[in-house]
């Protein structure tokens, strides 16, 4: 294409000069459209094509990375954000100090059979915004580099099932004691099981690549003591969030190349059935 002068146009801008050519496809460019390349320069529609045809960059899990923030890290934060906020409210409605959300939405160990869905809603509730500022930190700085191994629907399943073996460890626990003449549970609430699921997972992860498991195994070991020596702190819900991130985790790490999305669904699903089994055993 030329201009009424006979001087060559850029094909993507014709109301400019351009006398350079595309080394791809011969199109003329003006200097805004110019990629500098290993010899020459490309046309925007040549980068195009080039970052189409290339292959999506994998995780060493073989898992696509996506260039997307980690919505699903971020989803649960989100979560435990606006809960926190609407526990702050429904405290200043019912002038009480503790919320009737955590009353009504906490795990309590007797009315699991009749209330499944606690096991899950105790994990977005926390008891006071340093409870809430400390798993959201550990959820951020670990979630967010777990996400980018795993993926982002493998983080909801482990989340997801962590979280629920944790209250599940509750449960269990107290059925333990008892059977040996212990007293009523305490309403536990919180995302703990889910932040040492990532613990649990991240120990796994770093197993199966080969990396330093020091940092990592003598952080699980300080909050374990932490939880048992502190007062008031679920330390079955950290123990069974954590075997449950590991066990899921290492299912997902040591699954061969060629079944990793079949080992993805059945660890998924496996998992799942193990915690309802559990809960029928335990709570009905």
């Amino acid at each position: 294409m030329t201009t009424q002068g006979g001087q060559p146009v850029c094909a993507f801008h014709p109301d400019r000069i351009a006398y350079v050519q595309c080394q791809r496809c011969g199109a003329r460019v003006c200097p805004p459209c110019q990629t500098p390349a290993a010899v020459g320069v490309h046309c925007p529609a040549c980068i195009r094509q080039a970052q189409t045809a290339r292959p999506a960059a994998k995780s060493v899990l073989g898992v696509s990375i996506s260039q997307s923030k980690p919505w699903a890290t971020m989803t649960a934060i989100g979560l435990c954000l606006v809960a926190y906020v609407a526990q702050m409210a429904s405290s200043t409605v019912t002038g009480t100090s503790t919320s009737q959300l955590v009353i009504d939405f906490g795990f309590w160990a007797p009315a699991a059979g009749d209330k499944p869905y606690l096991f899950i809603t105790a994990a977005l509730l926390h008891a006071t915004p340093m409870h809430l500022l400390f798993n959201m930190w550990c959820l951020w700085v670990v979630g967010t580099n777990i996400e980018m191994l795993i993926g982002r629907g493998r983080m909801v399943v482990l989340l997801l099932v962590s979280a629920v073996a944790g209250n599940m460890a509750v449960l269990a626990w107290w059925q333990l004691v008892t059977l040996g003449g212990g007293g009523q549970p305490a309403l536990t609430i919180g995302a703990s099981g889910a932040v040492f699921g990532l613990f649990g997972a991240l120990l796994a992860l770093r197993r199966s690549l080969g990396g330093d498991m020091t940092g990592i195994a003598t952080i699980i070991v300080l909050n374990l003591v932490f939880s048992l020596l502190v007062a008031h702190i679920s330390w079955q819900a950290h123990v069974g969030g954590l075997l449950a991130g590991s066990a899921l985790a290492a299912v997902y790490a040591y699954a061969p190349p060629q079944q990793r999305k079949v080992a993805a669904w059945a660890g998924g699903l496996g998992g799942g059935a193990v915690l309802i089994l559990l809960w029928v055993a335990l709570a009905l």
